[in-house]
């Protein structure tokens, strides 16, 4: 039996309750969107999907899929890091949007997945 791989990413642990808290990060099989138990470990993933480790998902390390997406955008910070405070949005349904916060910053609004600079 085949089995469904059909999210954006997944991860080797689980998103806890509190803040940056993981659980069942030893298991050997993956986490849909950080929150979904499944049955697929990181042999069953197809090519496309490419390891990743970063701060935007709990410092848990996974996997994100780079076939099907409809829009990209790069985002930069000069401040005190390195690539640290960038950022990668990613949407795999529309084009992204960007609207101001009440602060009057811009803020994208309806992205996929975040990657920050650290990965």
């Amino acid at each position: 039996m085949r089995k469904r791989i059909s999210s954006d990413f997944y991860t080797r642990g689980k998103y806890g309750k509190g803040y940056r808290e993981t659980e069942c990060e030893g298991s050997k099989y993956l986490f849909s969107l950080g929150r979904y138990p499944t049955k697929i470990t990181e042999e069953d993933l197809p090519e496309h999907y490419i390891p990743i480790h970063c701060r935007t998902i709990s410092y848990m390390r996974g996997f994100l899929k780079t076939s099907g997406i409809v829009d990209m955008e790069y985002t930069y910070c000069k401040e005190n890091h390195l690539f640290k405070d960038d950022y990668i949005y990613i949407s795999y349904s529309e084009k992204l949007e960007w609207k101001q916060d009440s602060f009057g910053f811009l803020k994208c609004t309806n992205y996929d997945a975040c990657i920050d600079g650290s990965d």
